[in-house]
């Protein structure tokens, strides 16, 4: 081979190994989202089915990681009817984007009742309000129905947050294991997920 020829050789192979190099670096930017920060105060009514409610709401937007509930100790204005117009220049003052005001009222029958508003500080117009009812024990499936709508609203997507995962648990000793099939919230807290079996 001549000389000509192992020199085009290796020209050639060192310019096509940086060219490939070249084409390897990739440098990704943007795409990065700070979470909306959302004012939820304790929903007005039944303190202890309220704050329930609230909780779980809170807890479910919080860990999409889309949201960012501000912490109730910094909120001026408290809440005390769903009827009221809020404030909405105490609620810009904590930087909230959105508010999310709601109602519990428990019926002589034993059902309960929530309503709630979801409200965009800025524009200050009302998003979305509902009315959702039920039997007392569906508090929680009525919080899940609330972040759906919450989520939804505000991201387009449908929310996740009322949704129920069957799977087979197992207990028992090592030789005699014990199949059962369960149903379990996606709702995990620091106890848990929340499931029961069939």
């Amino acid at each position: 081979m001549s000389l000509l020829k192992k020199l085009f050789f290796i020209f050639s192979v060192l310019f096509f190994a940086l060219t490939v190099h070249a084409e390897l670096k990739i440098d990704i930017t943007g795409a990065v989202s700070e979470p909306i920060p959302l004012a939820i105060p304790y929903f007005v009514g039944d303190s202890s089915v309220s704050e329930e409610i609230t909780d779980i709401i809170t807890a479910d937007l919080e860990r999409s990681g889309l949201f960012r509930i501000i912490n109730r100790d910094a909120y001026i204005q408290q809440i005390k009817d769903i009827n009221t117009r809020p404030s909405f220049q105490d609620w810009q003052a904590i930087k909230a984007q959105g508010l999310l005001q709601g109602q519990v009222n428990i019926t002589q029958t034993g059902e309960i009742k929530v309503s709630y508003r979801l409200w965009d500080i800025f524009s200050e117009t009302q998003l979305s309000g509902n009315a959702l009812s039920g039997k007392i024990n569906a508090e929680r499936k009525i919080a899940h129905m609330i972040a759906d709508s919450v989520y939804e609203r505000i991201t387009g997507e449908k929310g996740y947050f009322d949704t129920q995962i069957v799977f087979v648990s197992e207990s028992g000793k090592q030789n005699k294991r014990i199949k059962r099939l369960a149903i379990c919230e996606c709702c995990f807290t620091s106890e848990g997920a929340f499931g029961r079996d069939f």
